[in-house]
């Protein structure tokens, strides 16, 4: 018998260590440690599936209002903007030019 699930092993064990759905303040102390030296793309997927998997728990009938509560509020939070702009000043220079290039010739 196949076990079928909407959910899957996390791939990255840090990853899945920052990513916390037992509290709203648990999901924001992940959130924090990953904002530090900004925000990868792949760090935003795995909060995204959290909020999802947050948003399928509530589907459950048997919650009680206290878990309801706080998957609510997990799938509420909003994620901040991708980008590790502090360390890359090269990058972040040459997308501001090509800003500039698309903003002018297009």
């Amino acid at each position: 018998m196949v076990d079928k699930s909407i959910f899957f092993e996390a791939k990255s064990k840090r990853l899945a260590g920052l990513v916390d759905i037992t509290s709203p303040s648990a999901f924001r102390k992940g959130l924090q440690k990953a904002k530090q030296d900004g925000f990868s793309l792949s760090e935003f997927r795995a909060f995204d599936i959290g909020q999802k998997r947050a948003d399928a728990q509530l589907k459950r009938k048997n919650l009680s209002t206290k878990e309801r509560l706080q998957f609510t509020a997990i799938s509420k939070i909003r994620l901040p903007a991708i980008g590790r702009w502090k360390k890359n000043g090269f990058e972040r220079k040459c997308n501001r030019s090509n800003k500039w290039i698309r903003t002018r010739y297009h």
